[in-house]
C-alpha cells in the first residue's frame, strides 16, 4: 500500500542520514537519489547465471529458482513503477552497473568497496 511505501521511504532516509549503511532493495537507490555521498549500484546478470547462483546458494531446483526470480523481478518492477514512476533498468539512475556474469560475488563486492573507499 502507499502507506507502507511512505513508511519505508521514511525509514530509508533516516538510515541514510545516520550514514555508513548498505540499503538493498525497497527502492533505496531512488529514495536516496538527491542525497550527497550515496553510491547507487545496480547488479545485473543473465537469467542463466542468476538461476544457477540462486539454486546453488539456496539449495533450490532450477525451476523453483527461475520461478522465484521471475516473481521477484515482476514485483520489483511493479513496485518501482507504481510508487516512484521509475524503471530500474535505466542505467542512468546508477553510478555503477556491474554485470555479475563476469564477476564472482567476492569480486563484485571488492569493486564496490574500492569505489566507495577509493
Amino acid at each position: 500500500s502507499r502507506e507502507i511505501a511512505e513508511k519505508t521511504t521514511e525509514t530509508i532516509l533516516k538510515l541514510a542520514a545516520i550514514g555508513n549503511v548498505v540499503i538493498v532493495g525497497r527502492a533505496g537507490n531512488f529514495v536516496t537519489r538527491k542525497l550527497p555521498d550515496v553510491l547507487r549500484v545496480r547488479l545485473v546478470g543473465s537469467l542463466e547465471t542468476r538461476v544457477r547462483r540462486l539454486a546453488e546458494t539456496r539449495g533450490m531446483t532450477r525451476k523453483s529458482a527461475l520461478d522465484f526470480i521471475e516473481r521477484e523481478d515482476t514485483g520489483r518492477k511493479r513496485y518501482l513503477k507504481k510508487y516512484f514512476n521509475v524503471n530500474n533498468d535505466d542505467p542512468l539512475l546508477y553510478h555503477l552497473v556491474l554485470n555479475t556474469d563476469y564477476f564472482t560475488t567476492e569480486q563484485a563486492t571488492d569493486l564496490i568497496l574500492q569505489t566507495v573507499v577509493g
